[in-house]
């Protein structure tokens, strides 16, 4: 209905920082996504391409802005995971990472877009946090290499506003031990970062997969509960 002749898939070079490419064709458009993603990831990349023709007119440049990614990122995660049926599924499955598991499953979509649908629905207290060793964008090559969050979200009814983009976690919190360690680990303890006391029932996972320029990348995700004071 969008004009999409086509899909296929192929080696995406990492310097172009996109999963997925939108091109004209034929008096509509050709996809083309990263072979060398999981299926899941390439599913939502199509989703996301899909809905960057709605755009075309408006927007022809090349490179589209960074407000129209997000917008396209929102439409793909309703084309991929509807949200009736999504939160169907979560309230099922439960809000945990085994849920969001499952739920990837069920939608064919990778953890971390499943993990995102379920905050952005969700109406419980909650919040997804990604760590890696890394530094902050404003030490570049000089700062030191720690675990850091460089990825979260959190649902409309978290208590805290202020963020955790860039903060760095200490080694010896549970977080940190899962990512040392890298395996899961859950309990009532605070993030480890500098200035967020409070205590919430935290479920952890540390996990690995390559990249093209690190083989031996590692990661922790974490999420996050208030307690049930009830």
């Amino acid at each position: 209905m969008q004009g999409v002749r086509r899909y296929d898939t192929r080696l995406i070079h990492p310097s172009t920082g996109c999963s997925g490419l939108l091109v004209p064709s034929d008096g509509g458009f050709e996809i083309t996504v990263h072979a060398g993603e999981p299926k899941e990831r390439q599913n939502f990349s199509v989703a996301h391409e899909i809905v960057h023709t709605f755009f075309r007119e408006a927007s022809p440049c090349i490179r589209p802005s960074l407000q129209e990614e997000r917008l396209c990122d929102l439409g793909a995660a309703e084309l991929a995971m509807p949200s009736a049926r999504f939160s169907a599924c979560l309230a099922g499955k439960g809000l945990s990472l085994t849920g969001i598991d499952e739920c990837g499953k069920e939608f064919a979509v990778s953890f971390e877009a499943a993990g995102r649908r379920s905050i952005s629905l969700t109406s419980e207290p909650a919040c997804l946090l990604i760590a890696t060793v890394s530094r902050t964008k404003k030490q570049e090559h000089a700062g030191e290499l720690v675990l850091r969050i460089t990825k979260w979200w959190q649902s409309q009814t978290w208590p805290e506003s202020n963020g955790y983009q860039s903060l760095a976690v200490d080694p010896a919190s549970l977080i940190g031990r899962a990512f040392t360690h890298q395996d899961q680990r859950h309990g009532s303890a605070s993030l480890g970062v500098a200035f967020h006391p409070r205590i919430y029932e935290l479920e952890a996972r540390g996990y690995s997969y390559p990249l093209p320029n690190d083989p031996a990348h590692r990661q922790v995700v974490t999420l996050a509960h208030v307690p049930n004071r009830g």
